[in-house]
């Protein structure tokens, strides 16, 4: 099993808050007919949803909403008869992944978007979501300037490979072991490994072009 010593920014989303009674408590009620537990649900978990696909896709606040709207009635959907053999959020971050996937192939290439890491993004309820990037913790990166290194991990994640981008998200913002973004992916645990290497190997790579070949 890989160990983490890196706290995430994220707070749930780094899972250092999840309970697991708390969602099986939900899933119980929700499948006995409480259509209240499901809206409790779907509050826990919305940022963390909404932040992954505005991650992922690097599309607009609307864009990423109306993902996170489908994501959740697929959830709605399902749910009632999902067996709570595996923590929820793994399966929650699965349905999430595999909508943001199927989307892609509707699209012939993935559209560039400028994003800002200082606006915020607003969510269902009005509440600002920091557009928080890569914590420069993960990457030796102390001799470059934050503000402006962060704006070219944007840009970089943006120019990696889905298939790589998707678990290094995971792994660096939702604190998921190689274990869980396998079960996610439905990949090994060890391709799951390469793919965060080779992700950020090429964040590296793009920094080093972007500020004049400077080591990190």
């Amino acid at each position: 099993m890989e160990k983490r010593n890196n706290k995430d920014v994220l707070g749930l989303e780094g899972k250092s808050g999840y309970d697991g009674s708390r969602d099986a408590e939900l899933l119980e009620r929700f499948q006995s007919g409480d259509q209240s537990a499901f809206e409790e649900l779907m509050s826990l978990y919305y940022k963390s949803v909404l932040n992954l696909i505005y991650r992922f896709k690097g599309c607009s606040a609307r864009e990423a909403e109306d993902t996170a709207q489908e994501v959740f009635l697929r959830l709605y959907r399902a749910l009632p008869r999902f067996e709570l053999r595996a923590k929820l959020f793994t399966y929650i971050y699965k349905v999430t992944m595999n909508q943001c996937f199927k989307e892609r192939k509707h699209r012939a290439k993935d559209i560039p978007v400028k994003l800002s890491i200082d606006e915020p993004l607003e969510n269902a309820s009005d509440s600002p979501i920091r557009r928080d990037i890569v914590d420069p913790g993960d990457l030796p990166l102390q001799s470059v300037e934050y503000g402006e290194t962060y704006a070219e991990v944007v840009k970089a994640l943006q120019k990696i490979d889905a298939e790589m981008r998707a678990p290094l998200i995971l792994n660096r913002f939702y604190d998921m072991t190689y274990e869980e973004i396998a079960e996610v992916m439905e990949l090994t645990p060890a391709a799951v490994r390469s793919r965060v290497h080779r992700a950020r190997q090429n964040i590296l790579k793009h920094l080093r072009k972007a500020f004049g070949g400077k080591e990190f």
